[in-house]
């Protein structure tokens, strides 16, 4: 056996042997160049730790969305106020304040009632009137009722009539007729009251919402007398069209909360009527006019039922002007 080495053969390989173990590592990859540290880099910015771009911006939008819907529910309130003119207004009555709280449910406003309270300080009202559903079924405890009376029954006189939700058998009608009784709240149900002024006067008419007659045959309302400036109180603002060509001439109403669920561009979605579903009702918030006769449609402060969306509790404030609007 021959075991004798070529020379040469161990030269060469000597030669690749050096060769391998004095190779610059760094001159020989490109891996590590600075263009390609660039490049993963912005790889890495654009995939943020695996994730792609577009699932962030979804998330994103999702999260907007959520945020806007929620919004929706804020419960914050609104002092609306409206200038009402009538030349039967008569001049010591220029100027004058009303201010309507209707369908209260009870609600809470602040520490012990002190938002809607102090709303109603600021508004430097010299009338108070209620129109309904300051109560319900759902609240045995009336002690909202009590803590908003005891911080406005010396602002203003405060006069109330009765909403539909005073008559459900499970409501505390009995405590809220005591607590009128003692904050002096004059409660007017299918009563006439004459305001006086510095020797003016003009009529507030009080109707319950047990007066079917309205609705049944109005023609069965006591006639207004044209010589004074004509104020009714009445719960049902869905009813309006039942005061056309009644001569009454300013109508303070509640009852439809807005809508309940309030749409941009819109308005309310929904009635507020047992009997049946009603979508997008006639009347919902704000003023409406029908012949001679306005009325002034308040959105309510409580919920009912349902809670209240892209809808606040509402304060409404009037003043009332002598003379005719265009004036």
């Amino acid at each position: 056996m021959n075991t004798d080495t070529n020379p040469k053969q161990n030269t060469d390989q000597l030669q690749n042997t050096d060769q391998l173990q004095n190779t610059n590592p760094i001159q020989n990859t490109d891996a590590i160049t600075e263009d390609n540290l660039v490049q993963n880099n912005k790889h890495k910015v654009k995939t943020n730790h695996g994730i792609p771009k577009s699932t962030w911006i979804r998330r994103a939008i999702l999260l907007v969305l959520l945020i806007l819907f929620l919004i929706g529910f804020n419960q914050s309130l609104d002092v609306t106020s409206f200038d009402y003119s009538n030349s039967a207004i008569p001049d010591a009555f220029e100027g004058y304040k009303i201010v309507l709280i209707t369908d209260f449910h009870c609600k809470t406003l602040g520490h012990n009632e002190s938002t809607l309270i102090n709303a109603i300080k600021d508004a430097e009202p010299d009338l108070i009137v209620i129109t309904g559903d300051m109560i319900d079924e759902q609240h045995e405890d009336v002690t909202e009722v009590y803590q908003l009376l005891e911080g406005i029954h010396d602002i203003a006189p405060i006069f109330a009539v009765t909403g539909n939700n005073e008559f459900d058998p499970m409501a505390p009608y009995t405590k809220l007729v005591e607590l009128y009784s003692y904050y002096r709240v004059q409660l007017i149900d299918d009563q006439l009251i004459e305001i006086v002024k510095d020797g003016a006067s003009f009529r507030l008419y009080g109707f319950s919402a047990a007066t079917n007659y309205i609705k049944n045959a109005p023609e069965k309302l006591p006639t207004p007398d044209p010589a004074y400036f004509n104020l009714v109180l009445y719960h049902y603002g869905s009813s309006f069209d039942y005061f056309e060509n009644t001569n009454y001439d300013l109508v303070l109403a509640g009852h439809v909360h807005g809508g309940q669920v309030r749409l941009p561009f819109v308005g309310g979605v929904f009635g507020n009527n047992y009997s049946h579903l009603e979508l997008f009702p006639k009347y919902t918030d704000g003023v409406y006019t029908l012949g001679d006769v306005t009325m002034i449609l308040g959105r309510g402060l409580g919920d009912s039922g349902a809670p209240r969306y892209n809808n606040h509790p509402e304060l409404v404030v009037i003043t009332l002007h002598a003379g005719d609007a265009e004036e």
